[in-house]
């Protein structure tokens, strides 16, 4: 992936000290004739000191928004800040993260499920990521018709470098991030490392949906998030946005994607799950997970126990005593250093509950696991052990939000519930590049990876899918159809509950006969935009009041009831959390829809009231039902203390 940090180091400016990559945000174009590139060189004339604009011009969005990328000092953005020229907002260009089969039979859509695949080949998703590789099987084009007449460019990648870098001017992926993410969801793809010059292009060339798993380590505001600003552009031309929710799970408040835009994708387990076991010296066998494809020779191999906690330690101080034994460390650190230092495998703690592939027999364990060994270590001189080949079982508890995953409440909007929904991001199969090497220094075609940013990508094939079926829906119809049809989630599996999954899991069949969908407005989110400031205080009496409007894409004449359906509460945080229902009363007004033609609309409201929540009911969630006996529209609603 490519750095978006500018260097101190650029002689023309030296002088004037450090500058960064900064991007001035104008909002839409204006209509009529107007110059976007005028507009952005003459502001820049007005805010350098020492410089031409033309070099410190990286980027013009003139495509589908208005705004640019420049290297400017922290001065000169002060000075642009300052500015009366119709800048919405100016923030730093910052690096984003990638959020790093089986998958799709086990969400019910195997190749025998898809009703129209013709219609498929119409719908264009674009991947922003870390670039792709070309000759992967996976990008085939076998079956596959030309291009939509509607595309206005080659099928294929662009590259977008904020330095214009021409040392590193390749869209091949060179970490493999790019390939398997572009593989999971479709084949073709426009890739990024700015943002907004991907949007700017994607939204221009005609694509149909967007694929973005990146993501900050913190969510920014959102006049300084370049995805939530591109998607917002996208959305208003109806296109989709589909972003990763982040990996830094299991913190509430943790995610990453917050507009409500965009459909925030959560990761969960499929019902095969990849394991490994040890035998010991005693006969006692142990589980724990690792992408173990090595077979060890020997019966038994003697055990070696150190704290490792980096790779030096192993290499400097244990070399000589790590030859043909198997390291035992108390951290999750230890497996590359005993692969140096000729180690026949290792034992080491579980951190995340996610398998990773390995350069040597390694098994990860669960703490009270890891500590059987070590009693067994220390119980005898000869302490021994052997690590067996990974399998693959059927987990029934599947699926489950992952531990990594990033949950919700919304840090940015505390109104508005993330993450949306939760799709298979752990151990998924997909292509890879060939040039970043495995631990083993092998290269491989396809590759097993865990993350938001392989569950992004299934949601983002779901919505292509949908699109497919249904090319007039827009963006908002479509992500409603995903939610409201998305299977129910265990709670008892899924700690902090809707904060973890969102809707539920998505459903790829059933999203594409929703019944009723939501549609929400571009003008409807510029409201909410003006209307930031609200914020209702739910420690005291409240009723909060909410218009909603429903589209019938079902039978022409039908006849929905409401059911408002009270779940189990999780606790969230570390308070005990009651499981009573005074805390939140749900209203449905009128409680009955009746419906005598396609695509008639009916609203309805939701009537919320409360005596007053405490900190022994934190959150009280509950879920909407629409259904005519043929179709069940969901929706979640939870109420919340903000407690940050």
């Amino acid at each position: 992936m490519m750095s978006m940090e500018a260097s101190a180091a650029d002689e023309d400016r030296k002088a004037s000290g450090i500058y960064l990559v900064y991007i001035a945000y104008f909002g839409s174009l204006p209509e009529g004739e107007f110059s976007p590139m005028s507009q952005h060189l003459r502001v820049l004339d007005d805010v350098l000191e020492g410089s031409s604009a033309t070099d410190s011009l990286i980027r013009s969005y003139k495509r589908s928004f208005n705004g640019f990328a420049a290297k400017l000092t922290e001065k000169e953005r002060e000075k642009l800040a300052n500015k009366e020229a119709g800048v919405v907002s100016d923030f730093e260009n910052k690096i984003l993260k990638p959020q790093t089969t089986r998958s799709w039979d086990f969400m019910g859509f195997s190749e025998t499920a898809r009703p129209k695949p013709a219609l498929e080949s119409d719908v264009i998703v674009g991947v922003f990521d870390t670039g792709i590789w070309p000759e992967s099987q996976s990008f085939s084009d076998k079956d596959f018709g030309p291009p939509p007449e509607k595309w206005k460019d080659v099928i294929g990648a662009r590259i977008y470098n904020s330095l214009n870098d021409t040392s590193d001017n390749s869209v091949r992926d060179r970490d493999g991030h790019g390939s398997h993410t572009a593989s999971i969801a479709a084949g073709n793809n426009v890739e990024n490392t700015n943002v907004l010059a991907a949007y700017d292009d994607a939204i221009s060339d005609g694509i149909d949906i967007i694929s973005a798993s990146l993501g900050f380590n913190n969510a920014p505001a959102l006049h300084g998030d370049p995805i939530t600003i591109g998607a917002f552009h996208a959305m208003a031309r109806g296109i989709l946005t589909v972003n990763s929710a982040g990996n830094r799970g299991p913190t509430v408040y943790t995610i990453d994607s917050v507009a409500p835009w965009l459909v925030s994708v959560a990761a969960s387990t499929t019902d095969r799950k990849i394991i490994d076991r040890v035998v010991l010296g005693n006969g006692k066998e142990l589980t724990g997970c690792s992408f173990n494809y090595f077979i060890m020779k020997g019966s038994m191999y003697p055990i070696v126990y150190r704290n490792v906690t980096s790779r030096r330690d192993v290499c400097t101080e244990f070399l000589s005593k790590m030859g043909g034994k198997i390291l035992l460390c108390d951290s999750t650190y230890g497996d590359d250093g005993a692969h140096w230092a000729g180690a026949a495998g290792t034992i080491k703690l579980d951190g995340t509950g996610v398998a990773s592939i390995v350069p040597l027999p390694t098994i990860a364990l669960n703490q009270n696991d890891l500590e059987i060994v070590q009693s067994y270590y220390s119980s005898t001189n000869k302490a021994e052990a052997k690590i067996l080949k990974s399998e693959a079982i059927k987990d029934s508890s599947a699926p489950v939000v992952a531990s990594f995953s990033s949950r919700g409440a919304n840090p940015v909007i505390p109104e508005i519930m993330k993450p949306d929904i939760t799709a298979p991001g752990v151990d998924i199969l997909a292509a890879y590049s060939p040039i970043p090497k495995l631990a083993d220094n092998q290269s491989v075609q396809y590759n097993i990876l865990s993350g938001t940013s392989m569950s992004c990508p299934h949601v983002a094939g779901v919505a292509a899918y949908v699109k497919s079926v249904h090319p007039a829906w827009s963006a908002s119809a479509i992500q409603s159809a995903l939610m409201t049809t998305a299977r129910p989630m265990e709670v008892s599996t899924n700690l902090q509950g809707v904060l973890d999954f969102g809707s539920g899991h998505v459903d790829p069949v059933k999203a594409t006969s929703s019944g009723l969908v939501y549609e929400t407005s571009t003008n409807n989110y510029t409201q909410m935009l003006c209307n930031m400031g609200y914020n209702t205080t739910l420690s005291k009496p409240f009723k909060v009041k909410f218009l909603r409007t429903v589209t019938n894409v079902g039978n022409s004449s039908s006849t929905y009831k409401a059911e408002v359906i009270l779940g189990k509460q999780p606790p969230m945080l570390d308070y005990e959390t009651r499981y009573d229902i005074a805390a939140v009363k749900v209203k449905v007004d009128p409680s009955m829809l009746s419906f005598k033609l396609e695509n008639e609309k009916k609203s309805f409201v939701v009537i919320i009231t409360g005596q007053g929540m405490t900190s022994e009911s934190l959150m009280e969630s509950r879920t909407l039902v629409w259904s005519d006996g043929t179709h069940t529209v969901k929706g979640p609603i939870i109420a919340y203390i903000d407690v940050y």
